[in-house]
């Protein structure tokens, strides 16, 4: 990648047509399976739905629905040449990135298991050369109600999702995995606690990269 790509050219490192395909499948079969056999979805539209989401987390407004209104002071006109405001809410009503009925009932997560796998390894394979290797906590603003919800009291985001982000120190996020308390998808041995969470960095991280030398800090 240089300056002379296009900022599309990047993303698509990360979200290939590959991933965007089967998120598409999984969307229909949902429909499909709700009776809608009507629902269809091209890759084109899932990229600006894509595109809807990732635009209304730094352009935030009290409701989404409000950048497609005709205010000056709301409406988004690239949302609005980008997508019909009812399709997009019609995509969001199917949106799934896994079988429903292939769920790993330990894994809090496992909805959007597939779509974490896909992005952690493409952020691998993706990754620039680097031997400092930062190992932190992330919160993920949350209001809603889930049960994997955090509630941290001296943090800047108190409420959300607690992530373990493994990164590089130019800020490059090499791994994330999304924490599911103290009993959560912990296949080691019983009583290892948050450091499992460091200890499956090291190994994802050594086997992607076994001719460098990683240093670990936190």
């Amino acid at each position: 990648m240089t300056k002379d790509n296009h900022p599309l050219d990047f993303l698509q490192l990360f979200l290939r047509n590959d991933v965007i395909d089967s998120i598409i499948k999984h969307c229909v079969r949902y429909a499909t399976l709700t009776l809608h056999h009507d629902f269809l979805l091209t890759r084109e539209e899932m990229c600006a739905f894509l595109g809807v989401l990732y635009l209304s987390g730094y352009v935030p407004v009290p409701r989404r629905r409000m950048l497609w209104e005709n205010s000056d002071d709301t409406q988004n006109k690239a949302v609005v040449n980008a997508l019909r405001r009812n399709r997009f809410e019609e995509i969001f009503r199917f949106l799934h990135v896994c079988d429903n009925e292939r769920l790993d009932a330990n894994d809090k997560f496992a909805k959007v298991r597939p779509f974490l796998t896909d992005l952690n390894e493409a952020f691998l394979r993706n990754a620039p050369y680097d031997t400092d290797v930062s190992v932190d906590e992330s919160m993920i603003p949350y209001f809603g109600r889930y049960k994997c919800k955090q509630f941290l009291r001296l943090k800047p985001v108190r409420f959300g999702y607690k992530a373990w982000v493994a990164a590089s120190k130019g800020g490059y996020c090499l791994n994330v995995d999304l924490y599911q308390g103290k009993a959560g998808n912990n296949d080691r041995e019983p009583g290892v606690g948050l450091g499992e969470h460091v200890l499956k960095f090291v190994d994802e991280l050594t086997n992607a990269f076994p001719s460098v030398k990683l240093s670990f800090f936190r």
